[in-house]
């Protein structure tokens, strides 16, 4: 190792617990948002069979919810706690994804949507508008290139991240019902039943062997 180099990254930046706390808020919030953004609509088209056009409609809440509370609390960080207002707007942005999920149903409409829509928008807005004042202004003027590329690469790797765990559960859910109902269904002969269920898992094989899933 040649001595006397300056390192790619400062690790004593790591020892600050203010950053490091909202580095990884900041990683929740986009392994959440992609989440949410990921698997709605998958779940709306396939499910529902809205388009791409009724699809954005049903998505607009959280939008429009996002927007406002981001412009409303982004001046609030001189007035507030950035800290305080970041854990605020995580607790709602949970909460909203607790509602909207609790909504999920057969006889779904755009209208059950709108509570936990709003609320994870709203969450997102007012956590948007401060986790980055936050981290930033946790660590010295020497050190915000690093701070950025920490905080950079972290939420990078909570969006990949969201995108990997949710498709996974996403794919696993849909074969799994169409496996419970094949078994379920007492119009099939029991030879149809595992006829099927093997094509099923061989189609499940080319899903996993597929380079687009995430």
């Amino acid at each position: 190792m040649d001595e006397g180099r300056e390192p790619l990254l400062n690790i004593t930046i790591l020892k600050n617990k203010k950053f490091k706390t909202s580095v990884i808020i900041g990683s929740i919030l986009a392994f959440l948002i992609t989440g949410i953004f990921f698997t709605l609509p998958i779940f709306l088209q396939m499910g529902f069979q809205y388009s791409a056009i009724k699809t954005g409609i049903a998505l607009l809440p959280m939008t429009i919810a996002l927007m406002i509370f981001a412009l409303i609390f982004a001046p609030l960080g001189s007035r507030f706690s950035p800290r305080a207002l970041s854990q605020l707007g995580l607790v709602v942005m949970i909460f909203g994804a607790l509602v909207l999920a609790q909504s999920l149903s057969n006889d779904l409409t755009i209208g059950d949507l709108i509570p936990g829509l709003a609320l994870f928008g709203a969450g997102v807005g007012i956590l948007t508008s401060q986790i980055t004042n936050l981290s930033m202004s946790s660590v010295e003027k020497s050190l915000t290139t690093e701070a950025s590329g920490i905080n950079n690469t972290l939420r990078q790797f909570g969006t990949a991240l969201g995108t990997a765990i949710v498709g996974s559960i996403l794919v696993s859910g849909f074969f799994l019902c169409i496996e419970k109902g094949i078994f379920s269904n007492e119009q099939l002969s029991e030879n149809t039943k595992i006829v099927a269920t093997e094509t099923l898992h061989k189609s499940i094989q080319k899903v996993e062997e597929s380079p687009i899933l995430p």
